[in-house]
């Protein structure tokens, strides 16, 4: 069975995917699961998702606002543990609804002016 390849979700939410069974059909080696980057998008990983190896579970938790309104991607590899040659990758992508953020224009800026005096042995500045 093949796992599911797309997601997609709101800052604050969490979402947990448990992968399907990985079995050898053969039955001559242990499956085994990872995550990758993909190719291409290597600077567009998932920077909420998170793996957890012993029940084969994605967990998204998406809690910035500067993940909103982006498309994410990764891959899932299934692979024989003793062998490089047999190996299945799964495309994923990530949605995260909402307004895209931008710090250039979506933060407000403010230039504050201040000096500061010498402290003498006191504490008084």
């Amino acid at each position: 069975m093949e796992p599911e390849t797309s997601w997609t979700m709101a800052v604050g939410d969490v979402v947990s995917y448990k992968l399907p069974d990985v079995v050898d059909p053969e039955g001559n080696d242990e499956p085994e699961v990872y995550l990758n980057i993909m190719e291409g998008q290597e600077d567009k990983y998932p920077p909420f998702l998170m793996f957890d190896n012993a029940t084969n579970t994605l967990i998204f938790k998406p809690t910035s606002k500067w993940v909103s309104g982006r498309q994410y991607y990764f891959t899932i590899v299934t692979k024989e543990k003793n062998s490089d040659t047999v190996k299945y990758s799964f495309y994923c992508t990530v949605k995260v609804t909402g307004e895209v953020f931008v710090i250039e224009e979506t933060i407000e800026r403010y230039n504050i002016d201040l000096e500061l005096t010498d402290v003498d042995m006191s504490g008084e500045g």
